[in-house]
């Protein structure tokens, strides 16, 4: 059976107390048993008074104000519970970056040139053809659980065919999305959770 190290611990303790009161108790003997003492005891050394009150080294009065003023300023569990409520507006304010836009853009350009293999292609040589994409775009998630996302496309194209026309062509396109769950996410969400 192994008994917990506070239990020995309490025992140990108990058991040297009273082995402390048990010994000056048998120790003493009776008065006229003792022998008297040989020698007188060493005289202590005395430090003049004019000695005993100068300093030993530089000195700083202190008031209890400031006492408690320097042990705070040096405690370390102080001073880590005076930065906790900074680190907790920085992690509120880093949860809040979930409902902060995103911006996205995307450029694609592209160059191509075969050989012409038939009368329709409408070139002599070769046919090349240049193409030019790029998108910009925003998405948000926002506090009440909906989101939207706004994606504008735009695009150039450019050949040496005649068939291809208009040439250059130019298109662009505007897209607007809104969704609003109407039950998911009603009460809480993952951000809002946070």
């Amino acid at each position: 059976m192994r008994y917990p190290s506070t239990r020995i611990a309490r025992t140990l303790l108990v058991a040297l107390c009273l082995a402390s009161l048990a010994v000056p108790a048998a120790a003493q003997a009776p008065a006229a048993q003792q022998p008297p003492p040989t020698q007188p005891p060493p005289a202590i050394a005395q430090v003049p008074a004019s000695k005993a009150s100068e300093p030993t080294g530089p000195t700083t009065p202190l008031s209890l104000e400031s006492a408690i003023k320097m042990a705070l300023e040096n405690n370390l569990s102080v001073r880590v519970e005076r930065i906790n409520p900074q680190i907790q507006d920085q992690t509120i304010e880093q949860a809040k970056t979930a409902w902060t836009p995103n911006l996205t853009g995307t450029i694609k350009d592209s160059h191509s040139a075969s050989p012409v293999t038939s009368v329709l292609a409408g070139a002599s040589g070769q046919l090349t053809q240049e193409s030019l994409q790029g998108n910009v775009g925003a998405n948000q998630l926002l506090p009440w659980g909906a989101n939207y996302t706004v994606l504008w496309d735009a695009s150039r194209g450019k050949s040496n065919s005649i068939y291809a026309s208009p040439n250059p062509s130019l298109g662009s396109d505007l897209n607007f999305n809104f969704t609003q769950p109407l039950i998911r996410n009603r009460a809480i969400d993952n951000a809002r959770e946070q």
